[in-house]
């Protein structure tokens, strides 16, 4: 049942983000700082983006994939922004890493996980 979920999961979320990629409105954001979480050997580095939507607000948000060890982003650095008109502070940067690589983890990993159980169960 686990397996099951987590491939429907990830089949969800990945449709919500091509619905946003299909979608949604592409602007440029500025990294702005960032943000770390987790504990002194265990840590995560996620950047926080500021942009402007297309009616003049200023919108930040933290991305959604953090790098352990060190940053993969620098304050100051300019990245492709993608954003929702009706919810522009659910906004993503638009690469791989940012907007895909959650779903197709967890979805890839639901399927294998349930290949495995239906092969061996």
């Amino acid at each position: 049942m686990f397996c099951l979920a987590c491939t429907i999961v990830g089949v969800v979320w990945g449709f919500n983000r091509w619905k946003l990629r299909r979608n949604g409105v592409r602007t440029m954001g500025t990294v702005v700082d960032i943000s770390v979480s987790g504990i002194t050997t265990e840590k995560a580095f996620y950047p926080v983006v500021e942009f402007k939507t297309d009616t003049g607000n200023k919108i930040r948000f933290r991305g959604t994939t953090g790098t352990a060890y060190s940053p993969s982003y620098q304050q100051g650095q300019l990245v492709k922004v993608i954003y929702s008109q009706q919810e522009p502070w659910n906004a993503k940067i638009d690469n791989f890493e940012q907007l895909w690589l959650g779903p197709v983890s967890i979805g890839l990993f639901g399927l294998i996980a349930l290949g495995a159980f239906l092969s061996f169960g």
